[in-house]
């Protein structure tokens, strides 16, 4: 793979400095900025981006291709961080090469090939994020770039659709980048497997959650219900698909329901903040430490203060925006879980046994 633009390694040392510097920042004894607000690398890396370009001289088509390269991953990357309803405001920015080489940061060639006057690549574009995030917050165009707890999709079949299972497999890819990044399940599992059927394979890929993409054939039409399945074992709906004609064109849609569904939860529109006390409870300091970073990326979380701490639990207050009902979802799905106990609010992680 090569890489372009001399300034590259820089760049990748800022984005991870400022991640860095917020992180340490948030971390601090007594309080927390938003966690909303931190910048995940990966949701400002468009990769897979085809171009085919042509000129005078092999030099020139390759310029002309990292042109291009920069203005489609800059459309795809607002797209990824915004709502549609967002992106028809008069005042959504307008994308072309003068402002796509303003948020680009580099270029790595993927694959390429090169003739006398034509140039074809795959490529992956890396942007700067301060960059990027000041444009949207001139344009006053909500987005959010808070990166889903990574997940294990498992494309499963009902009834009918069982025949169509190869099929709409097949049409998922191998996995998601971006803002719901995921890993496909290679295991044979059903609309009813469970957390303890795909908890091997998980754990393999890092995921904490499991998401059952369930296919339903009716009259020769095609939805895909989607359950999130979590790893203390409980479950939650997250929706189901339009119907359209093929199994393929229904994973499309269950991919791009799944990146919706996350952004609408994650965009901040405003509203009243409300404050919850609780005792987070660990068995260690990693256990600590985990519970204060998933804490701090809950998406609907806005801030997180640490009111005392000893050696087994702390007390916290965090502000979050939305219903009671979001706020403890957004942390189950990062491993997180709240309960009511005789002391009041417990957080405390999932699976483990708290105090």
């Amino acid at each position: 793979m090569t890489r372009h633009a001399p300034a590259f390694s820089l760049v990748m040392a800022r984005v991870r400095a400022v991640f860095a510097a917020l992180l340490l920042g948030t971390l601090g004894v007594l309080t927390a900025a938003p966690a909303a607000a931190t910048p995940q690398e990966g949701a400002y890396i468009v990769s897979d981006v085809r171009v085919d370009a042509t000129g005078a001289t092999g030099a020139e088509a390759q310029s002309r291709g990292f042109a291009q390269a920069r203005v489609r991953a800059t459309e795809l990357l607002l797209q990824r961080l915004t709502l549609g309803e967002d992106r028809a405001s008069p005042r959504f920015p307008t994308v072309d090469a003068a402002l796509a080489g303003r948020l680009a940061a580099a270029i790595d060639v993927q694959e390429e090939r090169r003739s006398a006057g034509r140039y074809l690549a795959t490529l992956r574009v890396v942007f700067d994020p301060s960059a990027v995030r000041r444009l949207l917050r001139d344009a006053e165009v909500p987005f959010t770039d808070a990166v889903a707890p990574l997940a294990l999709v498992a494309p499963v079949a009902t009834g009918e659709a069982a025949a169509d299972l190869p099929a709409f497999r097949a049409a998922w890819p191998a996995r998601g980048e971006g803002l719901v990044p995921f890993g496909l399940a290679r295991a044979p599992l059903t609309a009813n497997s469970g957390w303890p059927d795909a908890a091997p394979e998980a754990r393999a890929l890092g995921a904490q959650r499991l998401v059952l993409a369930t296919l339903i054939r009716s009259a020769g039409r095609y939805r895909v219900e989607l359950t999130e399945v979590f790893a203390d074992g409980g479950r939650a709906t997250l929706g189901s698909t339009v119907e359209v004609g093929s199994s393929a064109e229904a994973a499309r849609q269950a991919v791009t329901f799944m990146d919706e569904s996350w952004k609408r939860g994650a965009i901040v529109r405003g509203g009243p903040r409300t404050e919850l006390t609780a005792t987070a409870l660990f068995a260690s300091q990693v256990e600590w430490n985990g519970l204060r970073t998933a804490l701090l990326r809950a998406a609907s979380v806005s801030g997180v203060r640490v009111d005392a701490v000893s050696t087994g639990g702390a007390v916290v207050t965090l502000s979050y925006t939305g219903a009671r009902e979001r706020l403890e979802v957004d942390l189950r799905r990062l491993g997180v879980l709240v309960e009511i106990r005789d002391i009041g609010v417990v957080l405390r992680p999932g699976g483990a046994g708290g105090g």
